[in-house]
């Protein structure tokens, strides 16, 4: 009887150990997750980031391409009034120019 009583101890202790091995091992395992939960968030809020940054970009281009849009129309505008000046001086000095060859 006292060897079934050793031999329930032993078996009792192995069964133990086992359980401990298995925290251990689903410990373990846990913190493997955790990690994982923890990069696949941080990776998202990276990932929101990253997405915001390119809209701030895209809405700085779209500033700049409007800046640009109006100064290339403000100098079309001021190539038409140069244009226009200029067409009158070429107007008059040929205007003198038959004065004198009529003269």
């Amino acid at each position: 009887d006292l060897s079934r009583s050793e031999e329930l101890q032993q078996r009792q202790a192995e069964l133990l150990a086992e359980v401990k091995r298995s925290q251990a091992a689903m410990r373990k395992e846990l913190l493997a997750w955790t990690d994982s939960v923890q990069d696949l968030q941080q990776r998202h809020v990276d990932s929101i980031a990253d997405a915001q940054k390119a809209q701030v970009a895209t809405e700085l281009m779209r500033a700049e391409l409007a800046m640009f849009r109006g100064n290339m129309e403000s100098t079309g505008a001021r190539y038409e009034l140069l244009k226009g000046h200029m067409s009158q001086e070429f107007d008059k000095l040929n205007q003198q120019q038959q004065a004198v060859d009529h003269a």
